[in-house]
């Protein structure tokens, strides 16, 4: 099958198309999600469009089996595409699978970004674990040693994705939004995002607007902070599901080596038995995940 791949972010939109002529994804984009215009539906809809017109334009030999679309839940209903209020896009109710199959002709499937992320992880595995995989990104994996994976997503938002005996968890269709849960005066997402660690910089009286630009050890106490709020969730996510791997993903966790120690530091506190093994992701996860669905 040959597929046109979005990851939709509160941030960015990542995108690229695989061919089954390639075997692989290529021609991977970035942009912003609302086209570096304010955050409307309007704007969003125009980023979106512009994405796949060009693929569409630069593939015309290749007719498209499916747009295939990563992104934050929680949905109303994931198989008719309708999405739900999310925190960080303004697209409540809006049924995104029919929009683009009306105006593209192509066939939509949608599922959740962080579900997304755990697939492309667990792909990648069973790539590392078998270089002569066949046909790897058409579903068929090699030997992968972990069967139970849990995948955060730390960005703009929070998302989970959770893998059990090698099959995806969803539940009814809202499986992992933990980031939901009752935390001190909020939320967990309120600490554990973007925005919670911009809310430490700000303690500290620091104008920072990007994670990155605290990724370095002068910024340590700032790190050991978030990283004591991010240990409660994986706390949570360890005595429920016992995972062996938690892949950390998202733009935070392009800064882990700033926290790992902490983190670990800090989970150890709360359980004192064996614990899993805690990972940054690997490069385009979403993307690897997507066309799996």
């Amino acid at each position: 099958m040959n597929n046109l791949l979005l990851d939709i972010g509160g941030t960015n939109i990542k995108s690229a198309v695989f061919l089954e002529s390639k075997d692989d994804i290529i021609d991977l984009k970035k942009v912003d999600t609302f086209g570096n215009k304010d955050k409307t539906k309007e704007n969003f809809l125009r980023a979106l469009d512009n994405l796949i017109n060009y693929y569409i334009n630069n593939y015309k030999e290749i007719n498209f089996d499916y747009i295939k679309i990563s992104i934050p839940g929680p949905f109303i209903n994931k198989k008719e595409g309708i999405l739900g209020k999310l925190k960080n896009l303004p697209l409540y109710k809006f049924n995104i699978k029919e929009y683009f199959e009306k105006k593209y002709k192509i066939n939509v499937k949608i599922e959740n970004d962080a579900k997304c992320f755990i697939l492309g992880e667990e792909y990648l595995l069973s790539k590392i674990n078998n270089k002569n995989i066949k046909n790897k990104n058409s579903g068929k994996k090699g030997k992968n040693k972990y069967r139970n994976l849990v995948g955060i997503t730390l960005g703009t938002g929070v998302g989970i994705g959770i893998i059990i005996d090698n099959k995806l968890y969803e539940g009814r269709e809202n499986s992992g939004e933990l980031s939901n849960l009752s935390y001190k005066d909020s939320i967990l997402e309120d600490y554990v995002s973007k925005r919670g660690l911009l809310k430490i910089c700000e303690n500290f009286n620091l104008n920072i607007k990007e994670p990155k630009e605290i990724s370095n050890e002068k910024y340590r106490k700032i790190w050991e902070i978030f990283s004591e709020d991010l240990a409660y969730l994986l706390e949570i996510i360890i005595l429920t599901l016992d995972p062996e791997i938690i892949i950390l993903g998202g733009g935070i966790s392009k800064s882990f080596k700033f926290f790992k120690k902490s983190l670990l530091n800090n989970v150890k506190k709360k359980i004192d038995f064996y614990l899993p093994e805690i990972k940054k992701c690997s490069k385009n996860s979403n993307l690897y995940g997507v066309n799996l669905i």
